[in-house]
């Protein structure tokens, strides 16, 4: 087997890095930037972003284009870090601590806060005139003295 068999991998930290690898791989096709934007089905623009490493770009139309180039993108870990653990056991970790958040902060003593209770009536109010549909809001509208002519 030689070199060429095998793919290159190459790691992408930074958008300017696939911005290279795009850039490298429509040269080695010999296409200018406009023949590689129209097989991609994007823009002249935002192929030239790509290449330069606009950090802005839509993935949905990155990812296209990738796929045109006869690219594709992996995602690996990294590494230790927070987001090492399996999936499931970080979501219910953060679930459960969302959960426990949303009870309601307690003072010292074990009471609420009345700010809190407050916030969650005021959010069960609004709920309720929404699900009877008497259009019920947690704030009124503010009158800015036009009244219905005006808007």
């Amino acid at each position: 087997m030689n070199s060429t068999d095998t793919p290159m991998v190459t790691i992408v930290r930074n958008p300017e890095t696939l911005g290279e690898i795009v850039r490298a791989k429509r040269k080695a096709a010999r296409l200018t930037q406009a023949q590689a934007a129209g097989l991609a089905g994007v823009g002249n623009r935002f192929f030239s972003e790509l290449e330069r490493g606009k950090r802005s770009l839509e993935l949905g139309l990155v990812l296209q284009v990738l796929e045109r180039l006869g690219l594709e993108l992996a995602v690996a870990p990294r590494g230790p870090n927070l987001f090492a653990l399996p999936v499931p056991e970080f979501v219910a970790a953060q679930d459960s601590k969302a959960s426990v958040e949303r009870k309601g902060s307690t003072k010292a003593g074990g009471e609420k806060h009345a700010a809190s209770e407050h916030a969650t009536q005021a959010g069960k109010n609004a709920e309720a005139g929404r699900a009877a549909g008497t259009g019920v809001r947690s704030k009124p509208k503010r009158d800015d003295g036009r009244g219905l002519r005006g808007r």
